[in-house]
Order: C-alpha cells, then sequence, then structure tokens
C-alpha cells in the first residue's frame, strides 16, 4: 500500500491517502502514547506530530525518526482492534 499524501485531521488523526485511491483516516494516539522509546515519544508533542509528510511511499516525521509504511498503519489498526476486544494495551 503506497501512501502518496497524507493530512493532518485532529488530536493525532491522520487522513492517508493511497496511490490505490483509498484514503483512510488513522489515529495514532494509543501508539504513541504507550510508546516508550524516546525516539517515538517525543511526537507525542503535537506541533512536532503535526509535521508528518508523506515521502517515497512511507509517513516521515522528523529527520526519518518515524515512519511507516502503508502496510504498517492497517497492521497497527488491526492489533489495536484485537487488543480492544481482549481489553489488552497495543504496543
Amino acid at each position: 500500500m503506497y501512501i502518496i499524501g497524507v493530512k493532518y485531521i485532529r488530536n493525532y488523526i491522520l487522513q492517508v491517502a493511497f496511490k490505490n485511491g483509498l484514503i483512510k483516516d488513522f489515529n495514532f494516539k494509543d501508539f504513541l502514547f504507550e510508546e516508550t522509546n524516546p525516539m517515538f515519544t517525543k511526537f507525542k508533542n503535537l506541533s512536532l506530530f503535526k509535521k508528518v509528510r508523506a515521502e517515497n511511499g512511507l509517513l516521515i516525521w522528523g529527520d526519518d525518526e518515524m515512519d511507516f509504511l502503508g502496510e504498517h498503519l492497517f497492521l497497527l489498526e488491526k492489533d489495536a482492534k484485537k487488543a480492544n476486544k481482549r481489553k489488552e494495551s497495543v504496543i
């Protein structure tokens, strides 16, 4: 799933456009606030988080400090849905 565009919506939610025409919203709040790696946790700062860009099929923050492939977004979403059903947190 090749990412061609991204738009900040609100409160850690991004609208992501894919090369196949799909446009989907993804919420990064749980991921960021459960993450402990300092490379990622700095993007809890909303002004830094909003500086996301789509480049070479990826979502990228900072100087390539955090990035996601399109496939990873769907895996995170799937894991989050499973965890919510089991009342477990998602990494």
